[in-house]
């Protein structure tokens, strides 16, 4: 045997690569996977059929690998916590559609069912002392989202003052939000609050890595 042959029959075998994950984080697996659904479902048949049978786009994200990787993301997050399911919804789904009677836009039902189920839940844990009208507590939470709302005109509609509006517009972002520092007891500044939203982002993102879907 010749000392290349022996120095080649000693060698360490290379590790496996791992698979580079599909997405750069959890937010950009949830972007992909709520427009590539409303993408696919609002083309005409015709148009889908052609994107089933083109070629596979950059990651294998194009046609039904695409589809497929949609499916599992949007799996994922229907098996999370009722609230943060709603919050993702609400921040990644597409929030307005074309009415079919007068080709206006408006508020998709799938999204304003999500603003709805964060609305009950604001209801009791950011407002469990100050009762409020649920058009208020939609308008505000849907504010948040995204949708153009005048708090003056919120407030109007639920027969409240615009003060009052302010108030809860505050702590419901306050609990959604959370803050980057805290004021403590001896004036100083703490570890910020995290707020509902960042908690429901960390356990989706926990979820996807597992699938290996993200980094």
């Amino acid at each position: 045997m010749s000392a290349s042959s022996a120095i080649h029959s000693q060698a360490t075998p290379c590790a496996p690569v791992e698979p580079e994950p599909l997405f750069s984080s959890a937010h950009a697996a949830l972007m992909f996977a709520y427009n590539h659904h409303n993408e696919i479902y609002d083309r005409p048949l015709l148009a889908r059929l052609a994107q089933r049978t083109s070629p596979g786009q950059s990651k294998g994200l194009g046609g039904v690998d695409g589809a497929g990787q949609a499916g599992i993301i949007l799996g994922a997050v229907q098996k999370l916590p009722r609230l943060y399911q709603a919050i993702i919804v609400a921040r990644f789904s597409p929030r307005t559609d074309r009415c079919k009677c007068c080709q206006g836009s408006v508020d998709r039902h799938e999204w304003m069912a999500a603003i709805r189920e964060i609305s009950d839940a604001a209801a009791s844990d950011a407002l469990s002392a100050h009762p409020t009208a649920r058009i208020l507590r939609d308008a505000i939470v849907a504010r948040y989202f995204g949708k153009d709302v005048l708090l003056a005109d919120a407030a109007n509609r639920a027969g409240v003052s615009v003060s009052t509006a302010t108030n809860h517009n505050g702590k419901i972002k306050l609990w959604l939000h959370g803050t980057r520092t805290t004021k403590e007891k001896d004036g100083g500044r703490g570890a910020g609050q995290r707020g509902v939203e960042a908690l429901a982002m960390e356990y989706i993102s926990d979820v996807l890595m597992a699938k290996g879907l993200c980094a």
